[in-house]
């Protein structure tokens, strides 16, 4: 009997917006493991990255690090940390020092506060993708 080429997953993990990752992926499991692995390799250079633009008030380099960080979270569906990277991008040329700060602070919590449910959805996966090729 054949694998089918594309198989259904679904994602659980209600730190993450599952909707939005359902629609993302659909039935690509295999492409699903690598953004995540990838964001979890990833995550802490680019935050790192966009700290140390906000520390030397590189309003050029804020607004392309905030710009990443955008699509970089909505890979994983943290469609909120999405959301404030996108604030960030916005006010990164007018805002005030006060304003990118605090948006930075959400950011990096918000990172922080979902990497194990991203790990446990790329483990989650990384099961899945072994399951189907025995």
């Amino acid at each position: 009997m054949e694998k089918p080429s594309s198989t259904s997953f679904e994602f659980r993990h209600q730190a993450l917006d599952v909707a939005y990752l359902q629609r993302l992926y659909q039935h690509e499991p295999s492409y699903a493991f690598d953004m995540f692995d990838g964001f979890l390799r990833e995550i802490g250079a680019r935050i790192t990255q966009l700290g140390n633009a906000i520390a030397a008030n590189n309003r050029e380099q804020v607004k392309y690090y905030a710009h990443q960080l955008r699509a970089f979270t909505g890979i994983v569906g943290l469609t909120r940390v999405q959301s404030a990277s996108g604030r960030l991008e916005s006010c990164s040329m007018a805002g005030s020092p006060d304003t990118i700060a605090q948006l930075f602070g959400e950011i990096s919590t918000g990172v922080r506060l979902s990497m194990q449910p991203v790990w446990l959805e790329r483990e989650r996966l990384r099961a899945f993708l072994q399951s189907r090729d025995l």
